[in-house]
């Protein structure tokens, strides 16, 4: 069974700005049996608006399958408003972000033998559609199966929804609570070089500057029940679990953080 929690940390790319054409395929994914590639870089905002469009399918979208392809009725608006963008950037932003799924290629081979190679686009295609008043994203089949599973079970959608208000200079940040909530064979600690490496950050100066990010947002991860040892170098958590008495003051807090950029708060 192909495991997703490795092939999302493998395609979005925290450090990365925009979305550009590789020179050479990336393998997110390869278990000496299935080989998955892609051929453009994807980062954060990318994660961010994927998780929104499955985790509100049932709630604010609706869809329909035909001729083995997912076709997802929504607003840009709508998904703007989620991903914390103004009306007037909610078009060329959402639109932007859509286009780069539409040129990035899935392109996986099973090593059977046979060396067959199946290439599909992210999206097949995006647009208006004037007759319906909605605007429609085309998804094939095996995209959606692998996406639709993972992200509403992952982390529950209200949580999700704060770590993508986060900032976006702390792109660094929100990769590592997406991380540390949506895997599920984590125990209660993963270490400082472990997490580098799982979210592609490399260069010592980077990591200088993560550990740095880190620090200045101490009170966020605290009350996404993360701690960072300072001295052992180990990012300690506990799973955060949802229920009526919890979710109000946690939400509360999410959102003085958000609100004033992650400074510190008294």
């Amino acid at each position: 069974m192909v495991n997703f929690q490795r092939i999302e940390k493998n395609l979005f790319i925290a450090t990365t700005r925009e979305s550009k054409e590789l020179t050479k395929n990336k393998i997110i994914y390869d278990d000496n049996q299935t080989k998955i590639q892609v051929n453009r870089s994807l980062h954060q905002r990318h994660r961010d608006l994927l998780s929104i469009i499955f985790s509100y399918l049932d709630l604010e979208s609706s869809f329909t399958i035909k001729e083995e392809k997912f076709y997802i009725y929504t607003s840009l608006y709508n998904l703007a408003k989620k991903m914390n963008y103004a009306p007037k950037q909610a078009v060329k932003n959402i639109k932007k972000f859509l286009d780069d799924f539409q040129d990035t290629l899935i392109i996986s081979s099973k090593k059977n033998g046979n060396n067959k190679i199946d290439s599909v686009p992210f999206i097949y295609k995006h647009y208006y559609d004037e007759n319906l008043n909605k605007y429609v994203i085309i998804i094939p089949k095996e995209i959606k199966e692998i996406f639709e599973v993972f992200y509403p079970e992952a982390i529950p959608k209200e949580i999700n929804q704060k770590i993508i208000e986060l900032p976006n200079k702390y792109a660094k940040t929100k990769a590592l609570v997406s991380y540390i909530l949506s895997n599920k064979t984590l125990k209660n600690s993963i270490s400082f070089e472990k997490i580098c490496d799982i979210l592609d950050i490399k260069a010592k100066v980077r990591q200088s500057e993560f550990k740095r990010e880190i620090k200045l947002n101490k009170q966020i991860l605290e009350e996404f029940n993360i701690v960072f040892d300072e001295e052992t170098k180990i990012i300690k958590y506990e799973k955060i679990s949802i229920d009526e008495e919890f979710n109000e003051e946690f939400f509360i807090k999410l959102d003085k953080f958000i609100k004033i950029g992650l400074k510190n708060v008294k």
